[in-house]
């Protein structure tokens, strides 16, 4: 019992920086009051790919002095440290988020529900297998040198 309570420690370090990224990430879209996409750190998430609610997704910065709507297709982002260190941690688990997001999307649904749903939970397993396959190393060292 003593083994899996450690294997959660880094699965669950891992989903305490993902809230606190995604935080970082809220508070900047609200800052530049962006509605058609939505950036966690530097990934651009597309709230209405099939854009089926155009006059719901509206930006008070997004209309010129012709009553033109646009909104920018990419800004510049600064990841942070925090952020940089937690997609190359989990590599993985955010390429196959945002595949999966991108997918869906193509239905319909919004990226930012499949990304923030998806990244917990394939970023937990991925944390799990790593932490389970560093105890079970670490095992098979020490087994080798008590012989």
């Amino acid at each position: 019992m003593r083994l899996h309570r450690r294997l959660l420690v880094l699965p669950l370090f891992g989903l305490l920086l993902f809230g606190v990224g995604s935080y970082a990430s809220y508070r900047f879209n609200q800052r530049h009051i962006l509605h058609k996409y939505y950036w966690w750190s530097s990934i651009r998430l597309d709230r209405d790919p099939l854009n089926r609610h155009p006059d719901v997704i509206r930006s008070r910065k997004s209309v010129d002095e012709d009553g033109v709507q646009w909104e920018p297709e990419s800004i510049w982002v600064d990841p942070g440290g925090l952020a940089v260190f937690l997609t190359a941690s989990a590599f993985p688990a955010f390429f196959l988020s945002k595949a999966l997001a991108h997918a869906i999307g193509r239905l319909g649904v919004s990226e930012v529900t499949t990304f923030v749903i998806s990244v917990p939970i394939l970023m937990f397993a991925w944390y799990y297998f790593l932490s389970w396959s560093g105890f079970r190393i670490v095992g098979r060292l020490r087994r080798r040198h008590r012989v």
